[in-house]
């Protein structure tokens, strides 16, 4: 869920707000957020296992960019996702998963 309280935002310089929250029925809780500012990210602390992030790929006629994103998890290698063009807005695409953790405090950057 991008509303839960222990997803940090932060923009790619202070005192800018790079974030904008849209969101519709086929979105999980109906919401999404989303930054095209280089440098912009978000930080999410966990207890668990595992974790996956999930997102909206938006129809190439909506003039929109394709995602492009980077997942670093505590301090391993980076992940780079690149959603692929489409044809019809595509929801809750799988955009990372993580292999299986120990149970216990992580931090995934995004």
């Amino acid at each position: 869920d991008d509303r839960d309280p222990s997803i940090v935002y932060f923009s790619s310089a202070p005192g800018l707000n790079d974030w904008s929250a849209i969101g519709t029925a086929g979105e999980f809780m109906n919401s999404t957020s989303y930054s095209a500012a280089v440098g912009s990210g978000v930080n999410v602390t966990f207890f668990g296992s595992l974790i996956t992030v999930f997102g909206t790929v938006s129809a190439t006629s909506a003039g929109v960019a394709d995602p492009v994103t980077q997942y670093i998890l505590d301090s391993d290698a980076p992940v780079n996702y690149h959603a692929q063009p489409t044809n019809d807005t595509q929801y809750n695409v799988q955009f990372y998963q993580s292999s299986p953790l120990n149970s216990s405090s992580h931090t995934l950057q995004i």
